[in-house]
């Protein structure tokens, strides 16, 4: 087994955003982590909407910072920005 496959980024346009693109972006990763012969797929997420998409395909949380434990200008940041982005959790799942 290869050490392990990272989705590095995972976004989609706000007007797309519902459409389950996010989901099928994530599922077609673990499909071509699969066929690369990775065995654990890895991504750290800062927003809450990509945890849920990675939830929805059975990653689990192994690790989780609070970014306002974190990161100094977090106070500064706009309200919706920080309810979007409350922590960066890494996840893994077993393929």
């Amino acid at each position: 087994m290869k050490s392990y496959f990272e989705i590095f980024f995972l976004s989609v346009r706000s007007d797309y955003g519902g459409k389950g693109l996010g989901k099928q972006l994530v599922e077609r990763s673990l499909q071509v982590a699969k066929e690369m012969g990775f065995g654990v797929v890895k991504s750290d997420l800062g927003s809450t909407f990509s945890r849920k998409i990675c939830e929805k395909c059975g990653f689990e949380p192994v690790f989780e910072i609070r970014y306002a434990d974190e990161f100094p200008l977090y106070d500064k940041m706009d309200e919706s920005a920080k309810q979007l982005h409350p922590t960066c959790t890494t996840m893994l799942k077993r393929i």
